[in-house]
């Protein structure tokens, strides 16, 4: 219980963070009709700026395992029990109950996802995911599979009633993704949810 205590002065509120609109006009201005106004060149982007969504979206740096969200994404191995990284965090923080619902879980393979509770942390539910190895050979295959990680990631949310969700980078260095079209394949996959899923 102490250990809980010591997590929950931690924690991090979504309602004390600032959505990416309002980051967005802090850092550029707003104009007449609220949106954004700044030097990015928007006719050639190949998202229109949507305020809807942009107000529903937060880009925060910090440890993922101090939001109180619904779920928090996790990118692990096949078991589940990756102690390395932010796996280890959340593992270390969620208590070892945490590990033995994994141990019970069907393993996840690559771009599949599996939710836990999440036990001792201010989230409700771990989303658990696996990153594709990036192989310039393989490369569609890891577009792909980078893809359904983040998508499924999201249809777990829905399909679950919840509705937040603290995202992390699921490509890792040491499985050799470049960090730029793996950024490129995260926003895309969200955006086109929530384009989708107007909730």
């Amino acid at each position: 219980q102490g250990r809980r205590r010591g997590l929950m002065a931690e924690v991090v509120e979504l309602e004390s963070l600032k959505s990416w609109a309002e980051e967005g006009r802090a850092l550029h201005g707003a104009g007449e009709d609220g949106g954004v106004v700044g030097p990015l060149g928007f006719d050639d982007l190949k998202f229109k700026v949507d305020e809807g969504i942009n107000e529903r979206v937060y880009l925060w740096h910090g440890r993922l395992w101090k939001l109180r969200v619904d779920a928090i994404l996790n990118t692990t191995n096949e078991s589940m029990n990756d102690r390395s990284g932010l796996s280890g965090s959340i593992h270390a923080h969620a208590g070892s109950q945490l590990e033995d619902e994994a141990f019970q879980t069907e393993p996840c393979r690559t771009g599949e996802c599996r939710m836990t509770r999440a036990y001792l942390l201010p989230a409700k539910k771990v989303i658990h995911t696996v990153g594709p190895r990036f192989n310039e050979k393989y490369r569609t295959a890891a577009e792909s599979a980078l893809h359904y990680c983040y998508r499924t990631a999201l249809e777990t949310l829905l399909e679950n009633n919840l509705s937040s969700i603290g995202l992390c980078v699921v490509n890792t260095e040491r499985k050799g993704y470049p960090k730029e079209e793996a950024a490129h394949i995260a926003i895309r996959t969200v955006r086109r949810y929530m384009e989708q899923h107007d909730r």
